[in-house]
């Protein structure tokens, strides 16, 4: 795993912006061809897919923690 990650969050965090965007782009797609009009079919998209923030943040933590934890183990257990 890279360091330069760690430092790098804003990028980071854009990039999973864009990723969560284009989903609700896509659902919103797929509803709108189920026969759902276009205002209908995105809020129903962003309801399915919850609130991006929380999203974004759950995962930069879920990718950030276990590093550090391994980390601490490996250092712990070095001696």
């Amino acid at each position: 795993m890279r360091w330069r990650r760690f430092f790098q969050r804003q990028s980071w965090d854009e990039e999973r912006a864009r990723e969560l965007a284009g989903y609700i782009e896509q659902e919103t797609a797929d509803n709108i061809s189920r026969g759902m009009p276009a205002r209908q079919a995105r809020e129903a998209a962003q309801r399915k897919l919850g609130n991006p923030t929380s999203i974004r943040e759950e995962i930069y933590r879920m990718n950030s923690l276990g590093f550090i934890e391994t980390t601490w183990h490996d250092m712990r257990y070095a001696d």
